[in-house]
C-alpha cells in the first residue's frame, strides 16, 4: 500500500493532483487507513495511471469522470467507452500529425543555421531584416 506522497512521486504528479481525482471519484475504491489518510494498492495506483495518460492527451477532468464512471458500469458500457477511445485515438493521430509539421519547420530552419554557419557566412539567414 502507498501514500498520496509515494503515489505522487511515483506517477509523478503533485499531491494535490492524486487528492484532486479522489476526491472527484476518478479513482474507484481508495482504501484509508486507520488515520484516514488515503492509500493505494495496484489496482487504484492504475486507475491514476490511466487517469493522467488520458489528461496528457488533452482529456477534460469531465470525459475522464464520464469514461470513469461508464468503466464501473461494466459491460453494458463497452460501446460507449470504446467510442470514447476511439475519438481520442483520432485526436492523438492529429496532434501527432501536427508536430511532425512542426517538426519539419524546425528541422528547416536548424538546417539553415548549420549551412550558414558551416560556410561561415557573416549575413544571418533568417534575419528578415537582411532581405531587403
Amino acid at each position: 500500500m502507498l501514500t498520496v506522497k509515494k503515489v505522487a512521486q511515483q506517477l509523478q504528479i503533485s499531491e494535490y493532483t492524486v487528492r484532486y481525482y479522489t476526491n472527484l471519484g476518478l479513482v474507484p475504491n481508495v482504501k484509508r487507513n486507520a488515520q484516514n489518510e488515503r492509500i493505494f494498492d495496484e489496482s487504484s495506483l492504475e486507475w491514476l495511471r490511466g487517469c493522467k495518460m488520458l489528461r496528457s492527451t488533452g482529456m477534460s477532468i469531465k470525459q475522464i469522470k464520464r469514461y470513469v464512471d461508464l468503466c464501473k458500469v461494466g459491460i453494458e458500457s463497452v460501446d460507449e467507452r470504446y467510442a470514447i477511445m476511439k475519438n481520442e485515438q483520432q485526436r492523438a493521430i492529429q496532434r501527432l500529425k501536427d508536430a511532425e509539421q512542426n517538426l519539419q519547420f524546425v528541422n528547416a530552419k536548424v538546417n539553415v543555421y548549420e549551412q550558414a554557419i558551416h560556410n561561415h557566412e557573416n549575413v544571418d539567414p533568417l534575419n528578415p531584416q537582411n532581405n531587403d
